[in-house]
């Protein structure tokens, strides 16, 4: 279940886990280690965590390799230019003024 945070782990790795990573694994695997700890450090570290973040040896875990972009430069200044022009319109259907365009 989505409904609370203690209902995900009692359910089989294979439907708890995915939505974790999906959803703020950060924030679960931060609340796990606290449950675990006991009380008396969870209030600490729950606290940290959720002003600081959980430590840097935590999120190498739980996030996923980059993949390299492979895009020419071509490819990038063309999204580049349809933004600007999606802008545009965009500011057009507002009402608001576009800046003049740059000249190179």
């Amino acid at each position: 279940g989505d409904s609370g945070g203690g209902s995900a782990f009692e359910d089989p790795p294979a439907e708890g886990e995915a939505p974790a990573h999906e959803e703020g694994g950060l924030r679960s695997g931060a609340g796990a280690s606290a449950s675990q700890g006991g009380l008396a450090s969870a209030g600490p570290s729950a606290r940290l965590a959720s002003t600081r973040g959980p430590p840097a040896a935590a999120p190498a875990q739980q996030q996923r390799p980059r993949k390299p972009l492979k895009l020419t430069d071509e490819e990038i200044l063309g999204l580049y230019h349809c933004a600007q022009a999606e802008a545009a319109i965009e500011a057009d259907w507002r009402g608001i003024p576009a800046p003049a365009p740059r000249k190179r």
